[in-house]
């Protein structure tokens, strides 16, 4: 059975960034929109895929609020590819993305997150050959 550790349910339209990725009709992976056209995910859910593989859901309302100082633990099946966001003075920015983790919700096995600070100058680099 899926849980959320610490969570709410979602009003409309609270987490516009919030996406998932959707093969053959099955949500697996999770992403956030950087812009109108453009998805940041894990590499690990499009490995295999192509782009019209592909299809990307917004608007759904099971998107997890967790609190950074509490135990952290979340990752699930879909998770992957989903964001850890922060505030950063007055604006809510992407401070991760759900990599890998053992178990779900389970105590003393957190997730494991890719730090996105550290690919901002690729992530930009790879916006400008579009």
């Amino acid at each position: 059975m899926a849980r959320i550790v610490g969570g709410r349910d979602a009003m409309a339209a609270e987490f516009p960034w919030q996406v998932s990725l959707v093969w053959k009709g099955q949500p697996f992976c999770g992403g956030s929109l950087i812009s109108p056209s453009e998805v940041v995910t894990a590499a690990h859910c499009i490995n295999n895929y192509t782009i019209e593989d592909l299809d990307v859901i917004a608007g759904a309302r099971h998107p997890v609020i967790i609190q950074l100082n509490d135990d952290f633990v979340q990752k699930r099946k879909g998770d992957s590819g989903g964001p850890a966001m922060q505030m950063h003075e007055d604006r809510v920015v992407l401070a991760g993305i759900v990599s890998w983790g053992e178990g779900c919700g389970r105590k003393g096995l957190p997730g494991v997150y890719t730090r996105v600070s550290q690919y901002l100058d690729w992530i930009e680099s790879h916006r400008r050959l579009r």
